[in-house]
């Protein structure tokens, strides 16, 4: 069995500012952190369109990459027509 922590918000981490949870979970030993978010009309970034948010999400999880460099970090994109995964 796996531990794991899962922190929603709306807008996702692109509208996060509180890093409580994810500075409790890695401190609580999580080793694999996943950002996600997605487009088709975000109701936490109104007005926001799918390549913008995607283009958050790219900042976000590089910003995440420094602050945890010795994580192994996921995104996660999702839209109405397309799920996207990758290992950042």
């Amino acid at each position: 069995m796996s531990d794991f922590w899962v922190e929603t918000n709306p807008g996702g981490p692109n509208t996060q500012n509180d890093p409580l949870g994810e500075d409790y979970a890695t401190a609580h030993g999580a080793t694999v952190l996943g950002w996600a978010s997605h487009g088709s009309n975000c109701g936490g970034q109104p007005g926001v369109s799918d390549e913008g948010s995607k283009a958050i999400l790219l900042a976000k999880i590089e910003e995440k990459k420094t602050k945890f460099s010795d994580k192994k970090h996921y995104g996660i994109f999702l839209t109405e027509e397309k799920t996207e995964i990758w290992e950042a």
